[in-house]
């Protein structure tokens, strides 16, 4: 904690890894890691086996089950057993990790078996076990843009939670290494098989992660040229180009943000949007237009017993390649949605030591794309749409009531007045709840057209509760609720939009062909 403190009075994003937190960001960058496979949770003094992984070593041995609570922890076919009981759950987590093919055994107890009925022996083999969960997953909607069904238009929309990149095995030169740019490319495939029309990339809450997988993720949209310019600390400037003139998508897509899209995830909406491949929507992104390197400071300890950890320091800044920056600032919509609640308080602006706004020479690159004469009209149609969409005035009025009390700092000792606060408090939600019961009882406006989900992959299993995970990892949970998620369908549509206006304009520019042929003739 010291260290931290001392650190980030430099810089808000130098900070120490300690070695457990070390782990578990390879674990988080690599979307693997060795264990039995399950997601670890407390309740009361125990840890609980909250979800079985599908595919890991505890489904395959087949007696841990969800709900167990763990009493002991013995390592080995004969190692002694360790009293659990009352610990802290990363404490457990690193008794039950350990390398691949070891052998670990939990002495649990059933959910619904007494304090005093005999323990369970279980002993499972770790092994490698992915998680899918954190990978990125993908859905096709159907947007309803018409009365008669040739208006319907088939959406993909790709939930990026992290940009993740295994560096260990890329570094091994293993053939199938995991990366975000090679799992959306599977599902680039996967919508031209089912005649998709356009994309959404939903990076909403997407911190960030590899630099290189921004890069190369922006290629799969793009011919080739540059994604980002990086400036040093002794002011040197390079650019991180794509090199791969291959497409793996031509159609229309939109990006879609909100206050937490950060770092990469700005690297790659900053860079379509720079080359005219996309149309940006929703909220401005965090702002973090800095770039960090890992120092693992066992390279310089190597005499030392126990793990030093990394020392994660910033030096270096990226710019987009029109010359602009990020930082502070963020990836500003084509098309904005209404402010949220709190957002105006949040992101890399707030912090008081963040690095200030500044701007370098633009970078040779051509246009992949001309969206100039779309996104006004996208905005119209737009517009026209959140006058009448219900969920949109919800979050004008919660933001107006932030607003107007966040600055009341007073708490009233007097009982009477404080329940009368929390009254007007509750009975705010449950106007708020009546009114949208009466929404789904009644029918929207015309213009708010019908989103439905054709396909989701992460209801590939049957769901339950997300909870901190084997090796208590920082979770990045997929954030897309289709059928609550009216931010997505908003999107849904306006890339629909975009679709019937290329359409149109294809129309358009194929007659004024036929009639220049005709002056010919």
């Amino acid at each position: 904690y010291f260290i931290n403190s001392y650190v980030s009075l430099i810089e808000p994003h130098t900070s120490y890894l300690a070695p457990r937190i070390s782990e578990n960001f390879k674990i988080n960058m690599s979307l693997s890691l060795q264990g039995i496979g399950a997601l670890l949770g407390s309740k009361d003094e125990y840890v609980t086996i909250e979800k079985i992984i599908k595919g890991g070593p505890a489904e395959k041995q087949g007696e841990l089950k969800n709900g167990d609570r763990i009493l002991a922890v013995g390592q080995g076919d004969s190692g002694s057993f360790i009293d659990v009981v009352g610990w802290r759950l990363d404490d457990v987590v690193e008794k039950i990790r350990g390398d691949k093919g070891t052998v670990v055994r939990l002495s649990v107890l059933n959910e619904d078996e007494l304090m005093d009925s005999k323990p369970h022996i279980i002993s499972i083999t770790r092994d490698k076990v992915k998680l899918e969960e954190q990978a990125a997953q993908y859905q096709i909607l159907d947007v309803h843009t018409g009365a008669d069904k040739s208006s319907e238009k088939k959406i993909g929309v790709i939930n990026l939670p992290a940009f993740y990149l295994d560096f260990e095995a890329k570094a091994r030169g293993d053939e199938d290494y995991r990366s975000t740019t090679a799992d959306v490319r599977k599902i680039l495939n996967k919508f031209k098989e089912e005649n998709v029309d356009a994309v959404i990339m939903d990076l909403r809450n997407n911190g960030g992660g590899s630099l290189i997988e921004a890069r190369d993720l922006t290629g799969l949209f793009i011919d080739s040229g540059p994604v980002v310019q990086i400036k040093s600390s002794r002011g040197g400037v390079t650019v991180d180009r794509d090199a791969d003139k291959n497409i793996a998508w031509t159609k229309p897509m939109v990006v879609l943000t909100n206050r937490a899209s950060a770092s990469a995830s700005e690297i790659f909406a900053a860079a379509l949007q720079d080359y005219g491949r996309a149309v940006v929507v929703g909220e401005r992104s965090f702002g973090k237009g800095t770039v960090q390197s890992l120092i693992p400071l066992d390279n310089y300890a190597r005499e030392s017993e126990h793990a030093m950890g990394q020392l994660k320091l910033t030096l270096s800044q990226f710019f987009r390649i029109n010359g602009g920056s990020t930082q502070n600032r963020g990836v500003i919509p084509d098309i904005q949605f209404p402010k949220r609640a709190g957002t105006d308080s949040y992101g890399e602006s707030e912090y008081d030591n963040a690095l200030p706004w500044t701007s370098i020479k633009r970078s040779n690159y051509n246009m992949q794309g001309d969206l100039t004469s779309e996104i006004p009209q996208l905005r119209k149609y737009y517009k026209a749409r959140e006058q009448v969409n219900p969920e949109f005035a919800f979050i004008k009025e919660d933001y107006d009531y932030y607003n107007k009390i966040k600055d009341d700092k007073s708490v009233s000792l007097s009982e009477s007045i404080r329940k009368k606060e929390s009254k007007k408090q509750e009975d705010r939600k449950i106007a708020r709840k009546k009114k949208r019961e009466l929404i789904s009882k009644g029918e929207l406006d015309p213009l708010i057209t019908a989103v439905e989900v054709l396909f989701n992959s992460e209801e590939k299993e049957e769901e339950e509760p997300k909870k901190n995970d084997d090796d208590e990892l920082e979770n990045t949970v997929n954030n897309s609720k289709p059928a609550d998620d009216f931010i997505l369908m908003e999107a849904a549509r306006i890339v629909s939009d975009l679709v019937n206006l290329k359409q149109k304009d294809l129309v358009v520019n194929a007659n004024d062909k036929t009639a220049q042929v005709g002056e010919k003739l």
